[in-house]
């Protein structure tokens, strides 16, 4: 140590991490599912398709009007379908925007969200979000 420089004292001395830093925001996103074209051959056999004994599901767009005595009249656009079969065709990812100890910004995308939330001391590790160790 140079002549004239205290020694920093036990208690400020801060540990230099490279990718640690603080939640910014955490982002739900729902992507469709890429559908595998891999299809068994029995399936789209007709003796199997005749064998069924349910209809085709019954999905697709739904548009709507409300009206009657004292209501407003309103209008909507959804889609026909159960939680099942959104959960086939949907993935959820997260975006988790990290603001490193350093100024730098950033996105890293993961498929849970664990028990990160925004304000979370973090670290990124091999490109996901952990919660960093807390300094005694």
């Amino acid at each position: 140590m140079p002549v004239g420089e205290a020694a920093p004292a036990a208690g400020n001395v801060k540990r230099e991490c490279a990718n640690c830093g603080v939640i910014r925001s955490i982002r739900a996103v729902e992507r469709e599912r890429k559908a595998s074209r891999d299809m068994p051959a029995y399936m789209t056999s007709d003796q199997y398709l005749n064998t069924r004994r349910y209809s085709e599901p019954r999905v697709g767009p739904v548009f709507g009007v409300t009206f009657g005595p004292g209501q407003e009249t309103k209008s909507f656009v959804g889609a026909a379908g159960n939680e099942t079969m959104r959960q086939r065709i949907l993935e959820v990812t997260y975006e988790i925007v990290v603001l490193y100890d350093d100024g730098r910004f950033g996105l890293i995308e993961q498929a849970d969200r664990g028990a990160l939330r925004v304000g979370d001391r973090v670290r990124v590790v091999d490109d996901r979000v952990e919660l960093a160790p807390r300094e005694r």
